[in-house]
């Protein structure tokens, strides 16, 4: 189950997919926090971002999703070489 907070600037972000996808390609929470302020000028610490990852996001659901994803898509891909 994925928790989320009222208090949380991750699980209140607009770029929260995002920050989840950099975590799920191994991008530090250092570096995230440097991107999201360079490139949309939100500030969020790497320590929150850190938290977040801890405690709000559960990196099994999301493995599972990103698999099911892959999936339909080489299935997509498939089907339009036929």
């Amino acid at each position: 189950m994925v928790v989320h907070s009222k208090r949380c600037k991750v699980c209140n972000s607009s770029h929260r997919a995002e920050i989840e996808r950099l975590l799920t390609e191994g991008w530090s929470t250092r570096r995230i926090s440097k991107w999201l302020e360079e490139t949309y000028g939100e500030k969020i610490s790497r320590s929150s971002i850190q938290t977040h990852k801890k405690y709000h996001w559960n990196v099994s659901e999301e493995i599972k999703k990103r698999a099911a994803q892959k999936e339909s898509e080489e299935l997509f891909e498939q089907e339009v070489r036929k």
